[in-house]
């Protein structure tokens, strides 16, 4: 099984500071969960990106178990671009610009 190399967009990227910032105030458990979990996702989707759900027409979705931020992240040739890791209830439509 070969895995794409995988990208991640900096707004992406800012939103995981964010949310692992959050945790982190709360419980360094938490935001070590956090993050562990995140990494578990981003490795499926790395090996597997066509096992997930279209979120819209190119972008796919991979729900985290235990924390309420979607990965989104659209398939290319050569690589993945992770678009966003944002909470399913908070904000939404905040990052239809990059999906």
């Amino acid at each position: 099984m070969s895995q794409k190399l995988l990208r991640v967009h900096e707004e992406a990227r800012a939103e995981i500071d964010s949310v692992f910032s959050w945790y982190f105030e709360r419980s360094e458990k938490s935001a070590e969960t956090f993050l562990t979990s995140l990494a578990r996702n981003l490795i499926q989707i790395a090996f597997r990106p066509k096992s997930f759900e279209f979120q819209s027409k190119r972008t796919r979705r991979c729900v985290m178990r235990k924390f309420p931020y979607p990965v989104l992240f659209k398939e290319y040739s050569e690589f993945i671009l992770v678009v966003a890791v944002a909470h399913a209830k908070r904000h939404p439509g905040h990052c239809k610009n990059r999906v």
